[in-house]
């Protein structure tokens, strides 16, 4: 009889505490986590909803993931085991950047990167391309905030940098160059 109670009181202790809320942090890209206390029954939609409330982003621009997987609005937090103290990462999107991951799309297309999936990212290389007659057209891809310094050496050895340092924005970096000033190799160091 007494290990029948326990069994009941112990029922009653995990429901009561799935009804109360819980608290969950929310991770954005590029900024500073942001703490919501919700119940374990709401929806995605939810969650959403209390972000575009407090951080003034709109539902329909967040794509929220937990565990690397993408949340479906019309599902809840205890569908997807998500409790106390669980992070769920929040990507922005935008016109220019469908998966929020801070890369415009063109720049994901370019270097091999899937714009459908902000854990995909643009491979770190260097494109040369034919921009007509006598020039090229240098081009790497520069992560948000990231510094970079674009180098050119003619034998593997000496290198020499052009530009004194550039700024990551999640686009492509172009720089022309002439032909007519000899070969070169290059390289896009991250500083």
């Amino acid at each position: 009889m007494l290990s029948k109670s326990l069994a009941t009181l112990s029922l009653s202790l995990i429901l009561f505490s799935n009804a109360s809320g819980i608290e969950v942090s929310i991770q954005p890209l590029d900024g500073k986590s942001l703490r919501l206390s919700l119940k374990p029954s709401d929806k995605i939609d939810d969650l959403k909803t209390e972000i575009e409330n407090s951080q003034n982003i709109k539902a329909d621009d967040q794509l929220l993931y937990f565990e690397h997987q993408l949340l479906d609005n019309f599902k809840t937090l205890n569908d997807y085991k998500i409790v106390e103290g669980s992070t769920v990462l929040l990507f922005v999107t935008s016109p220019e950047d469908n998966d929020g991951d801070n890369w415009e799309n063109e720049t994901e297309d370019l270097f091999d990167s899937s714009k459908e999936d902000p854990f995909s990212v643009p491979k770190h290389q260097i494109k040369i391309k034919s921009s007509g007659p006598g020039k090229v057209i240098v081009m790497f891809p520069g992560e948000k905030g990231s510094f970079y310094s674009l180098e050119r050496s003619r034998n593997l050895v000496g290198w020499f940098a052009p530009r004194i340092l550039l700024i990551g924005n999640g686009k492509t970096f172009q720089f022309s160059h002439s032909i007519s000033d000899g070969t070169f190799f290059w390289r896009a160091r991250k500083i």
